[in-house]
């Protein structure tokens, strides 16, 4: 006794994955360059606790385009591009803390404010050591239901025939 089984369509089903396979290939990238813009805005928002806000830290905060790591995987950056805006350099210092120190001839650090005795004049101080005031990290943490929102999205848009 002899069995004979034919296949039809298989080429359409083959052809239907591939597309989809590439749908959400697309999506994944699409999802990782949304991802880095979700964390970029609420970084900018986070960096507002700091005392004297004038914004450059936040204008400066930039995302990369995705890059491929792996099959239907990209990473992409949300990170302070120091030296973009005059001032931006510090990003670092403000998320994890640490101390400055003076560079320059005289071995002090100057600026205007108010003095220990209330008086507002000149200050110098051969170093500052500035508490962390997270601001990136924090942001990913608050940013993960939207992220997650996000990549649900367009990975089932991606996966719909």
């Amino acid at each position: 006794m002899k069995i004979s089984v034919a296949w039809k369509g298989i080429s359409d089903v083959t052809r239907t994955l591939h597309d989809m396979g590439d749908r959400v290939d697309d999506a994944s990238y699409e999802g990782a360059k949304r991802a880095a813009e979700i964390i970029q805005e609420q970084a900018r928002v986070n960096t507002r606790q700091f005392l004297e806000w004038t914004g450059r830290l936040a204008d400066s905060i930039v995302t990369d385009d995705p890059v491929r790591v792996g099959p239907y995987s990209y990473r992409s950056r949300t990170y302070p591009a120091g030296g973009e805006s005059p001032g931006t350099p510090y990003g670092r210092i403000q998320e994890l803390g640490g101390v400055i120190v003076a560079h320059n001839p005289s071995g002090f650090l100057w600026w205007e404010g108010f003095r220990a005795d209330g008086s507002f004049g000149l200050i110098a101080k051969r170093s500052v050591t500035l508490k962390p005031r997270p601001y990136l990290a924090p942001a990913l943490l608050e940013s993960r239901s939207a992220i997650a929102a996000e990549m649900a999205s367009v990975w089932g848009q991606a996966i719909e025939i």
